[in-house]
């Protein structure tokens, strides 16, 4: 039997650089507290500006403006200015970031089932028992179905797919490791 997860990148399949819950309790305060100043500003501009009749004829075309788009192409310029401020703020910058490590870590473990088969590797069972849980077999199931790539769209079955490979990886080390001291010793 050929090593086969010698050369995987751990760090990827594991999703270590992925933000930790505190992490992501922290930025939801910040961009909630965030969201409350600008509230705020906006709600002190209304009171300040809020009689001059230049200002209210600009809000009715602002409105007018946003009706006619909506009618017309489907969209509101007001969602989408929106959603690019929710890209700058810290809770969007820590989505997208680790929505890109998930995404780097599915392909990663894609490539790697498209090149081994799991089931050839089920006897690694034996030095770590993990392989041979339920969670591990139903991937191997999939695997075997060639239903894998769909499946592991839901990130908890990406979770257990990355941990089959982890623990295969960990049980391989194990071997070169005993085959490196038994032909020391």
């Amino acid at each position: 039997m050929k090593f086969a997860f010698t050369n995987i990148d751990v760090q990827k399949i594991t999703f270590q650089k992925v933000s930790r819950s505190y992490e992501r309790k922290i930025a939801l305060l910040a961009t909630v507290l965030i969201w409350v100043g600008l509230t705020y500003f906006g709600y002190a501009l209304a009171k300040v500006y809020g009689d001059v009749p230049f200002i209210q004829a600009i809000a009715v075309l602002l409105v007018i403006s946003m009706v006619l788009q909506l009618a017309l192409t489907g969209k509101l310029w007001a969602l989408q200015l929106v959603l690019a401020l929710f890209n700058i703020t810290p809770i969007g910058v820590l989505f997208r970031r680790d929505k890109e490590i998930l995404s780097a870590a599915k392909k990663e473990l894609l490539k790697i089932a498209q090149q081994i088969e799991f089931q050839g590797y089920f006897v690694y069972g034996r030095i770590n028992p993990e392989i041979r849980s339920g969670e591990s077999q139903v991937v191997i199931a999939n695997q075997k179905s060639g239903n894998l790539a769909q499946w592991a769209r839901n990130t908890r079955n990406l979770k257990k797919l990355a941990n089959l490979v982890y623990q295969m990886y960990l049980a391989e080390q194990f071997i070169i490791k005993d085959a490196n001291t038994l032909v020391k010793g």
